[in-house]
């Protein structure tokens, strides 16, 4: 699955699409784009097997199962990117930017070294993506909870 198919998909059903079969998509769309390429651009190698493997679960949340462990790990991933502008945190970035109907911020303006600065924005958008999943899960309890009320 290419990656304005994955996009399209989050666009058009939400946060909810985002599953292991996803995460998976990412890191294969990943190897398979840049299987020729090692080196300092295209070396996130590593990360995208780590996504290929992923079971749906989280080892630090058992609790979370679904699109909720699906988003925790793929901001947990997302954080340990030396790059912000790499195709992998891109693509992390712009899905939460889809399902959650959010822009991502992950260029600010930071004093300190660049090793810092790419740091604290990926730090910054995987806050993010986690704030975003919270607001929208919270919604949907809401939302739940008030069609059981009424029903009643």
């Amino acid at each position: 699955m290419k990656r304005g198919d994955i996009k399209e998909v989050l666009k058009n059903i939400g946060p909810q699409a985002m599953n292991k079969e996803m995460v998976r998509a990412i890191g294969h769309r990943y190897n398979s784009k840049f299987s020729g390429f090692r080196g300092l651009f295209h070396s996130r190698h590593d990360v995208a097997n780590i996504l290929v493997a992923f079971s749906g679960r989280l080892k630090s949340n058992d609790a979370a199962t679904g699109y909720e462990a699906a988003w925790l790990f793929l901001a947990d991933q997302l954080q340990g990117l030396k790059d912000s502008a790499g195709w992998l945190a891109e693509t992390i970035v712009e899905c939460a930017e889809m399902a959650f109907n959010r822009i991502i911020p992950t260029s600010e303006v930071i004093a300190g070294n660049t090793a810092q600065v790419k740091c604290n924005q990926q730090h910054n958008a995987a806050r993010k993506i986690r704030s975003c999943l919270k607001s929208y899960m919270e919604k949907q309890q809401k939302s739940k909870d008030e069609s059981l009320n009424a029903g009643l």
